[in-house]
């Protein structure tokens, strides 16, 4: 007499592999996961590097004492700012955080997400051209910037040259 079926051993056997792919699965999904929540906020960056550039230029054609436009970055935040100033040659052209009047947008990083130590904290651009400036100073050369998750397990670069162009 022959029976059909499956043994309590082959349905184990079928069970434990099913269960093994699921969870490679699961993983992978995490892990691609983490990086879109990165590009996202990479993306959201060089906007806002790309706006203050912008907006840099429309400062020629205001009544407001506005020298230029520039991006602050901290640990888990970054803002849009403007750099007041009635004298642009001897303006300090870094975020002031006395200064109220500076700040026009701020953001914040995804949870989980910080920018790692990048040799810089402003960029700022002012026209005509407009000039580059990394923490006050005339840009040369590029800076890197990159951001993580806070365990380092994945991380997305920007590099930011002396003229404003952003590449990765």
């Amino acid at each position: 007499m022959q029976r059909d079926g499956f043994t309590f051993i082959e349905i184990l056997i079928t069970m434990g592999i099913l269960l093994m792919l699921t969870s490679v699965l699961l993983l992978y999904n995490r892990s691609g996961e983490r990086q879109i929540i990165l590009f996202k906020e990479k993306a959201s960056v060089v906007g806002l590097i790309l706006k203050a550039k912008s907006l840099s230029l429309n400062t020629l054609i205001t009544n407001e004492p506005i020298c230029g436009y520039g991006v602050h970055f901290e640990t888990n935040s970054y803002l849009l700012f403007k750099e007041r100033s009635t004298d642009c040659i001897n303006s300090d052209r870094i975020y002031t955080v006395a200064d109220s009047q500076e700040l026009v947008e701020e953001y914040t990083l995804s949870s989980g997400l910080k920018f790692s130590p990048t040799g810089f904290q402003n960029i700022l651009f002012m026209p005509p051209d407009p000039f580059v400036f990394f923490d006050g100073v005339f840009a040369s050369g590029e800076r890197l910037m990159t951001i993580s998750n806070i365990d380092g397990s994945a991380s997305v670069n920007l590099k930011i040259n002396s003229s404003g162009q952003i590449s990765q």
